[in-house]
């Protein structure tokens, strides 16, 4: 039987082999195939592994920083060979995360789409928080680089209106639930929307209208704990700007606004606080206008609303249509940050102009974590042995370790002096060892102590079970902060799952954080040419993933 298993797993195992070998003798093809449609002829070898300094050098408007080429895989060369201007794409939804002072590199994104073709065909966008206002804009016609100016100006003097600086905390959290009242930014808004339409308080219905272009505002409604959707199918007679003002009232920070519909007054803070990223909202049903998917047709019996009203149910149908673009700075964990980094080219360019005051101050930080890090790594890597020594001399294999055991472990080559001074101080002996690790004196480690007293080293078995690091609460901005983040980085998982990642542009705004409104040109330019970027390293992947053909000379002599 032991045989036939074997046997079996062995067969499975060289079925995989070649299904593997084939892919990639397929990629490798279509990579040759590739470079002649780009009017490329390769000169190097694609072997998995293989330099491809030829074709790097070929490509000098794509420098390679954040990845060299012995590092790259078939697709990374296919992708980095990619002209995104040369194809035609079928996106017709935009979808912006919030993200604050980062939300900067929408504009670069945005100009990139521009020049590739794709923003033409844009009938829906949609956004959280700060990505609101910005979708907001753009759906009644500014461009990106107007957008650039208005928030390249003094713009914390809009999204900062409290007066009389910490002495006006307490008493507007305790009249408005929030320390600025945002009368600012929603006047700011106005007067926009009205330069562009000749209505401050124009509707979702009359964007639609003018427009041709569905906006989506994702705010969060307090008072029945649900996230709600402002569209011109749900919410066609409500000003923009008031739905936006809504979706940016980060709790703490801005007041919260109230608001009464259909008979009752509800309370809307930041959309942030549900979703912060609605990648979802223009899949399935419900914000679609076709006929056939009206609410009267859809919402049916009701007596089975509440199922129907299952995210699952409205927005169940992938829409493969949908661009979506989530904003993440050096100093942020995302859960899925790691998987859109490995693009070539995110990360350019490396720094700002200028070594800008956020610039040198985020630096600073990093030194200061470098170094805290590699400290780290090197009782990570003690505990490791240690613990894998433990195991080794744990003959009975249970949880709990004896001082017979543990003093075979101490006995170990393996376990090296430099290791046992790094845990245990120097002068280490095996008694004193045990007498610390056996914290309730019973003459028995349990396996309790000995996870208390790692995590006591600075080894956090729960973060590295997570897979991203926590953030410091020191004062009452860190804790805002940490606040939101802790809610951003949770409710993600709710709203967005690991096929989103191949419709998602992932931005690093770099040393450019959520809530750094003062910044200098240089700080911005940075963030937009991040945004650019990003967007065209998106595109080049999407070509290679999707063994995209070129437009033809026709099609690119009338575009």
């Amino acid at each position: 039987m032991g045989n036939k298993v074997s046997s079996d797993n062995a067969a499975r195992q060289a079925q995989k082999n070649s299904n593997m070998d084939a892919r990639i003798k397929f990629v490798e093809s279509r990579m040759n195939t590739h470079l002649e449609e780009e009017g490329e002829t390769q000169k190097t070898d694609v072997v998995d592994g293989a330099p491809m300094v030829d074709l790097i050098n070929r490509k000098k408007k794509m420098p390679i920083l954040d990845r060299t080429a012995s590092c790259l895989n078939v697709v990374d060369r296919i992708a980095i060979s990619s002209l995104p201007h040369n194809y035609k794409y079928d996106f017709e939804n935009l979808v912006l995360e919030g993200g604050g002072s980062k939300g900067l590199a929408y504009c670069g994104a945005i100009k990139y789409l521009q020049e590739v073709g794709i923003m033409k065909n844009i009938k829906r966008i949609a956004g959280t928080s700060a990505g609101s206002m910005t979708a907001a804009l753009f759906s009644v016609g500014y461009t990106a680089d107007e957008i650039q100016d208005f928030l390249g100006g003094q713009i914390a003097d809009v999204f900062l209106d409290h007066k009389c600086g910490y002495c006006s905390l307490l008493p507007n959290l305790l009249s408005g639930y929030g320390w600025n009242p945002g009368k600012k930014i929603f006047k700011w808004f106005g007067d926009k929307m009205e330069q562009k339409t000749g209505n401050p308080d124009i509707t979702f219905k009359e964007v639609y209208r003018l427009y041709g272009i569905e906006l989506c505002v994702v705010v969060t409604n307090l008072s029945q704990m649900s996230t709600e959707y402002c569209h011109p199918k749900t919410t066609p007679d409500m000003s923009i700007r008031l739905a936006v003002r809504m979706s940016m009232a980060i709790p703490g920070v801005y007041k919260a606004v109230k608001y009464k519909r259909n008979g009752e007054t509800s309370v809307y803070v930041d959309g942030g606080v549900l979703c912060n990223y609605p990648i979802h909202c223009f899949d399935g049903w419900y914000l679609s206008m076709a006929r056939g998917d009206s609410f009267i047709q859809k919402l049916q019996p009701l007596s089975d609303i509440p199922k129907l009203y299952e995210k699952s149910d409205r927005f169940g149908t992938y829409n493969s249509k949908t661009l979506g673009f989530l904003l993440f700075a050096d100093s942020e964990e995302d859960v899925y940050r790691h998987t859109l980094e490995r693009r070539v080219g995110v990360g350019l360019p490396e720094k700002p102009a200028k070594e800008t005051e956020i610039y040198l101050r985020c630096i600073k930080e990093k030194l200061k974590q470098n170094r805290a890090a590699k400290e780290h790594g090197r009782v990570i890597n003690a505990v490791n042995t240690f613990l894998g020594i433990l195991k080794k001399h744990n003959l009975d294999q249970d949880d709990v370790i004896d001082r017979g055991e543990l003093e075979a472990a101490f006995k170990d080559t393996e376990f090296t002096n430099e290791e046992k001074v790094l845990l245990f101080g120097e002068n280490v002996d095996f008694s004193a060892t045990f007498n610390v690790l056996d914290a309730d004196k019973n003459g028995k480690i349990q396996f309790e102590e000995l996870i208390e007293f790692i995590e006591s080293t600075g080894v956090c078995f729960q973060v590295r079970f997570l897979g991203f690091r926590g953030k410091p609460v020191k004062d009452l901005g860190s804790f805002l902060d940490s606040l939101q983040s802790t809610l951003l980085t949770n409710v993600k998982k709710v709203y967005v799952d690991e096929r989103d990642m191949a419709r998602t542009v992932g931005i690093n705004t770099g040393h450019i954080g959520t809530t750094d409104f003062k910044f200098e040109e240089e700080d911005m330019d940075f963030v937009v040419e991040r945004g650019y970027n990003a967007t065209k390293a998106y595109l080049q992947y999407y070509i290679a993933m999707n063994n995209m053909k070129p437009k033809t000379h026709s099609e690119i002599a009338n575009y």
